[in-house]
């Protein structure tokens, strides 16, 4: 959830992805276009194996 002007936005990834990088700081102003997170797609065995370790 983004925040903009008091106004909160839903931002979803349009896979299962994890947040591999973040390219922002909370407070911090971006400009329009600009990358927030870089996100790593998961395959079908992640979700498997994260939920045993």
């Amino acid at each position: 959830v983004l925040e903009s002007m008091k106004m909160e936005i839903e931002v979803r990834a349009p896979v299962a992805a994890r947040v591999h990088e973040v390219h922002c700081a909370p407070g911090k102003m971006v400009q329009a276009g600009q990358a927030l997170v870089t996100l790593v797609p998961l395959d079908a065995e992640t979700p498997r194996l994260e939920a045993v370790s």
